[in-house]
Order: C-alpha cells, then sequence, then structure tokens
C-alpha cells in the first residue's frame, strides 16, 4: 500500500480504528525496504573513516550529476553551456564551473528541471522567506529515506524507532479536540494552541496515559508547555526533547531542558529534500550521505550561504541551489543556522500563540501572488499583504480564502490586501510576520 494513501487513511479513520489498525499502519513505515536499507546504510557510514566517508559522497555527487546531464533538460543545457562532464570531474571542486540555481529558477522553469523517466512521485509545496510557495515534485521512495534519517539521528538522544512513543506539539486541525493519535509515527500530537491553565490537566493525562517517552515539536509550543509543567511541579519522565520546524533561542534551550531534565535536539533540512544538519552540543553537522553542501561568502567573514546539491530526490534534483539561509561558523563549527525556521507567531482570538510554521500553504491557490506576508496590529485578526504576479478572479480570493479557512478557522480573522510592496525588516530581509503586538505582554 502507497505511503500517502496510508497516511491519508491514518488522518480520516477515527480514533478508535486508528488504535486498532496502529500496529498495521506503522509496519507500513518500519518495514519498508526502502527505509530498513537507508537506516542500515547510516548505521555502516558511521563505522567509515573520514576519507572514506568524502570518497563515497563524492561517487554519490558524480551519480547525481550523470543524471541530471541524462535525464533533466534544463542540467543538460546549462551542463553543455558550461563545458561540464559530469563522468569526468575529479573533485568536489569541479562542480564550481556551473552556476548557482535557486527558487527564481524552480518557479519559472518547472517542467524543464523534471526528470523524463517515469518515476512514482508526489507535489509538495514549500513558502520559504520570499512568500511564494514552490512546487516541488519528489520521488516517494523519498519519504521513506527522509524518516530513515531523521529516525537515525534521533536513535543518538534514545530513540528506538521499534518501540518509543511521543507527543507532538504541532499543526493546527483538530476538529475542536486537543488531540489525534499518529499511527504511522506511533506519536499522540497534541494541539500546541490549546494549551492553557483550564486544559493543562486533561494534556497530562493524554501524556499518562500514553506513556509518552519523547516530545517532540515547534519550540515555542514545548516552552510553553514546560511554563505549565514548572508553575504546577508536575515532573515528567522524558527521555529527550526533539525541536522541528522552528529555530529555538538559548534561553529557552536551556529553560526546556531544566524542566524536563532531559537532552534537546534539532536538524536542519528543508522542503526540497537536498540538506540534512545534525545538531549535537553547539555544532551543526551535515550528513554527506543526504547531499553535498557548499557556504558561499557572504560581507560578513563569518557567514556563508547555504548550496546544496541532493541525493535523495531523481525526479526534480536539486543542483548547486543557492538558499536564503545562512550559517554561522566559529574556529571552522557550524554554530547556527540564520533565517530558516524562525520562531514568527501570530497571536490568536483567545491569546493562543500560534508559530507560523504550523501555517504553511500547500495549495495551488497562491499561483498568482509572489510573495505574501503577514501583519497583525491587533489579537485575533491579522492582514494577509498579497503581492501578485497576475490579477486576482473571484475564484482566486475564494480559494485562498478556502486555503487559510482550513488552518485557521474560529482561531484568527484574516483580512486579504492586495499590496504594492512586501515590507522589510531594518537589515533588508523579508519575514513571513511583521508583528506589531508584544507577545511576551
Amino acid at each position: 500500500m502507497d505511503f500517502k494513501l496510508v497516511k491519508k487513511i491514518s488522518e480520516i479513520c477515527p480514533q478508535s480504528i486508528k488504535i486498532l489498525l496502529a500496529p498495521i499502519l506503522r509496519k507500513k513505515l518500519i518495514n519498508n525496504k526502502v527505509f530498513l536499507d537507508t537506516y542500515k546504510m547510516l548505521d555502516n557510514y558511521d563505522t567509515l573513516s573520514n576519507e572514506n566517508k568524502k570518497n563515497l559522497q563524492f561517487e554519490n555527487l558524480k551519480s547525481i550529476l550523470i543524471y541530471c546531464n541524462e535525464h533533466v533538460n534544463y542540467y543538460k543545457e546549462a551542463f553543455k553551456n558550461a563545458k561540464f562532464n559530469p563522468s569526468t570531474i575529479k573533485s568536489f571542486e569541479d562542480i564550481k564551473a556551473l552556476d548557482f540555481t535557486n527558487k527564481s529558477i524552480f518557479l519559472n522553469n518547472e517542467a524543464s528541471l523534471l526528470s523524463d523517466e517515469d518515476i512514482n512521485h508526489y507535489i509538495a509545496y514549500t513558502g520559504g522567506s520570499s512568500g511564494k510557495p514552490l512546487k516541488i515534485y519528489l520521488d516517494k521512495d523519498s519519504i521513506y529515506k527522509e524518516r530513515a534519517y531523521v529516525y537515525h539521528y534521533w536513535a543518538k538522544f534514545g530513540y528506538d524507532y521499534k518501540t518509543s512513543r511521543m507527543i507532538t506539539f504541532r499543526g493546527l486541525e483538530f476538529n475542536g479536540k486537543i488531540s489525534k493519535f499518529n499511527p504511522i509515527y506511533n506519536e499522540i500530537v497534541l494541539s500546541p494552541f490549546k494549551l492553557n491553565d483550564e486544559s493543562y490537566e486533561k494534556y497530562i493525562k493524554i501524556i499518562d496515559e500514553f506513556k509518552a517517552e519523547f516530545i517532540s515539536g515547534y519550540p515555542s509550543a514545548i516552552k510553553n508547555f514546560c511554563a505549565l509543567l514548572d508553575k504546577n511541579k508536575t515532573k515528567l519522565n522524558i527521555k529527550s526533547v526533539f525541536y522541528i520546524s522552528e529555530s529555538c533561542s538559548r534561553e529557552d534551550d536551556e529553560y526546556i531542558k531544566k524542566v524536563l531534565k532531559c537532552d534537546t535536539c534539532i536538524f536542519y533540512g528543508h522542503s526540497e529534500r537536498a540538506v540534512f544538519a545534525e545538531k549535537y552540543d553547539e555544532q551543526y553537522v551535515f550528513n554527506d550521505m543526504y547531499g553535498y553542501t557548499e557556504f558561499i561568502p557572504t560581507d560578513n567573514p563569518d557567514e556563508f550561504r547555504i548550496a546544496c546539491t541532493g541525493f535523495l530526490n531523481f525526479k526534480m534534483p536539486f543542483v548547486r541551489y543557492l538558499t536564503d539561509d545562512v550559517v554561522r561558523v566559529i574556529d571552522n563549527k557550524v554554530t547556527e543556522i540564520i533565517g530558516h525556521n524562525t520562531s514568527e507567531m501570530l497571536i490568536g482570538k483567545n491569546n493562543e500563540k500560534i508559530s507560523i510554521a504550523a501555517i504553511n500553504f500547500h495549495s495551488d491557490a497562491f499561483n498568482k501572488i509572489r510573495q505574501y506576508q503577514f501583519e497583525q496590529f491587533e489579537i485575533g485578526k491579522v492582514n494577509l499583504n498579497l503581492l501578485l504576479d497576475k490579477d486576482l478572479i473571484e475564484e482566486d480570493i475564494s480559494n485562498i480564502k478556502k486555503a487559510l479557512n482550513k488552518k485557521v478557522k474560529d482561531i484568527l480573522d484574516i483580512e486579504i490586501k492586495i499590496v504594492n510592496e512586501i515590507k522589510l525588516t531594518k537589515r533588508g530581509k523579508k519575514k513571513l510576520v511583521i508583528q506589531h503586538i508584544d507577545l511576551y505582554k
């Protein structure tokens, strides 16, 4: 059974049916051959010398470049113009003969960036700091490969994909409830935005009954949960915390560690599946089996932009893909990744703090929009500012409203505004949220 179909079944089934089907649905992931082979490969990779690791990464880089030259029209033309023959490259430096790609190139050249092979794939979307969703074609197998990388990283903090139980603070859609069971990932997903003094005991009861060993989710939501644990002097037996979708400040991280008395970790990645970095202590380590990552100098000698060539996805390969994300390098170590997964927040009608990470639009409704940005002046209300590529008709507005209401109905009232420009920060950066409310007043 296809993984996306399994996921859909797990989403629409009543809770009681999910619990009955849980072992079967879970096995569709953890018994999958691609997942198991990738996990075993990562185990073996950890035993190699640094020299052998780099040699293996180079062979993978060469293979994806040869594939692009044979099956992807955009790269065929780009390689030809650069007089670049991937079959004859001798070192990582040789890739510098190629120009960078970027989000704009993928937005404007979608058809020519697809493999001519009939690869089983699905479509995803990414927003990013520019606010224009990018349509991405991903190999179905990349689902299992990606999950193997995540679980292999988490295993270093005690997670066992065969048995571990997790609670996760993420998402917006709970059909009026505070929790939902996700059998595929053996987790209970808890609403980050209904957690307060009144509902707190219900959350604790769910966690205790599930016997959760790990917590994952938005750092902002986990911090809020920890504040309530602290206030009520509740102790939980949690082995590790896994942050997702947002960055976490040093202060918030230290507070979460203090309250839960356990380790925390976070990995860096993106929807394009071209880069994966694991954080250990104060350093990010980029996984060489996931892709090849280049650090491109900026005006600041300690900061470098990330360019990546991914190894997981063949339907729409990303080669020398220049992101907006920046690494900070101190003493030859990546200590920080800037501009990615920021914890920008909106305030709901009942003072819910809504992470922008939860409002990721996976919809064609934004095809005519160049950039979008939220701006909030009043609790429970927000403006969605749209900078257009093409004029919108009434049906377009209706589709946008449907996409919004699916995410934030009963939490936020959103007014759509057509604008001539998107506001920038004082440093000239684009932000998805311009917040005029003091979040911690």
